[in-house]
């Protein structure tokens, strides 16, 4: 069973979108918060989320999601993360509720369960680890 060690707040930066060699519809966005774990401390995150789908999926209630960013830790320590998960829109809400899994660069594995309010544009949520 995972146990919860930390959560973490980010606000929205910019968005961007391409379209790939086949036509579908990449987008990204880029986010900035903080976080806590009681492993590794308090640390200010940067990352980005980035989906890809075919255009006619433009108003899709799912799908697949990445993401990659790193945390600054107090101690000067930076530590990088990969995950990749769904995000799913729940009915008449404005928002995403995402679940993914992933890896750190000192080699720990995690999952992250939040909600991206995409009216605030602020992604709550919880740190798994799943070692």
């Amino acid at each position: 069973m995972a146990e919860k060690i930390g959560e973490f707040t980010m606000k929205h930066v910019v968005s961007s979108y391409s379209k790939d060699k086949n036509g579908n519809l990449t987008a990204r966005s880029d986010w900035k918060g903080a976080g806590s774990s009681t492993t590794l401390g308090t640390a200010q995150v940067f990352g980005s989320f980035t989906t890809n789908a075919p255009l006619s999926d433009g108003n899709a209630k799912s799908g697949a999601i990445e993401f990659a960013g790193e945390s600054f830790l107090e101690d000067g320590t930076t530590v990088a993360n990969v995950a990749d998960g769904t995000w799913e829109k729940p009915e008449n809400e404005h928002s995403w509720h995402i679940i993914m899994e992933g890896k750190n660069s000192l080699g720990h594995t995690r999952r992250y369960e939040g909600k991206a309010d995409l009216e605030t544009l602020t992604f709550t949520g919880e740190i798994y680890s799943i070692d």
